[in-house]
C-alpha cells in the first residue's frame, strides 16, 4: 500500500507547518494549504486519503469543506480540527462529514492516534461499496466513477452474488435488442468495467470473469448502498 497521502487545510502558518512536518516525519505524504481554494485544486489532481480540515479558514469554512467533500467522495476519511469544542459544535462538524473531531490545541501524540485509528479501520474493513446516488464504487478513500451503465451491470453482477448472470440478463437489464451487436457492446462494456475495478485492486480483490459462451460473474463482494 503507498504511504498515506494528507492534505491539510489550515490558516495558521505556523500550526499548519508545524502539523505537515510532524506527518512527513511519521512517513505520510502531507501537504498543507492555508485555505479551500488551493486545496481543491490539488485534489482536482490528486485525491488524498484524509482530509486535516480547520473550521475557521478564509473563504469557504472547514464544516462548508467537509460536507462538499464527503458528498462529492463517498467513504473520504476527514477530521475537523478546531478551537470551538462544544458539544454542537462537534455535531455540526461530524453532521458535515467528519469521523473524528479534534479539539485544539492538541498534543501530536493525539493527532497521530487518530490517523491509526482511521487507517486500522480501513484496513479491517476493505469493503466495496457500490453508491447508486453518486455512481462510485469505493473502498475506504479510493473510488472508481462510473457511467450509468456500468452501475446497473455492476448492480446485477453483485445481487447474484457469485452466481452466472447470461448475457440475455444484463443485455435485457441494460434495455437493448437481443442480437449479437448489443452481445458484442456489453463486451465491450465490460472491459471497460474491468479497468476501473483495476484502480481499487490495491485495497480489495473484486473481479469480473467470463462464463464461456453464458455470460459473467463477479469475484469479490460488493455492498449496495
Amino acid at each position: 500500500m503507498h504511504s498515506p497521502i494528507i492534505y491539510i487545510c489550515e490558516d495558521d502558518l505556523s500550526l499548519g507547518n508545524n502539523i505537515q512536518a510532524l506527518l512527513q516525519e511519521e512517513g505520510y505524504q502531507a501537504s498543507w494549504f492555508y485555505e479551500g481554494e488551493s486545496l481543491d485544486e490539488a485534489i482536482s489532481l490528486q485525491l488524498p486519503d484524509v482530509l486535516l480540515l480547520d473550521i475557521q479558514l478564509p473563504g469557504e469554512n472547514g464544516l462548508a469543506l467537509a460536507k462538499r467533500y464527503s458528498e462529492a467522495i463517498p467513504g473520504m476519511r476527514i477530521i475537523i480540527m478546531s478551537v470551538k469544542n462544544s458539544n454542537a459544535m462537534r455535531h455540526k462538524g461530524y453532521d458535515a462529514g467528519a469521523m473524528m473531531y479534534l479539539p485544539k490545541p492538541f498534543e501530536p501524540l493525539a493527532l497521530l492516534a487518530c490517523l491509526k485509528g482511521l487507517f486500522a479501520h480501513q484496513q479491517e474493513e476493505k469493503i466495496a461499496i457500490l453508491h447508486f446516488t453518486s455512481s462510485t464504487l469505493s473502498v475506504g478513500p479510493v473510488y472508481a466513477k462510473l457511467t450509468n451503465t456500468e452501475l446497473l451491470m455492476l448492480r446485477q453482477l453483485a445481487m447474484a452474488c457469485g452466481a452466472v448472470v447470461e448475457y440475455f440478463h444484463i443485455i435485457e437489464g441494460l434495455g437493448l435488442a437481443q442480437n449479437e451487436e448489443s452481445k458484442a457492446g456489453v463486451e465491450v462494456m465490460i472491459s471497460r468495467l474491468r479497468k476501473k475495478l483495476e484502480l481499487l485492486k490495491e485495497y480489495v480483490d473484486i473481479r469480473i470473469k467470463n462464463k464461456q459462451k453464458l455470460g459473467y460473474f463477479l469475484v469479490g463482494k460488493i455492498v449496495l448502498k
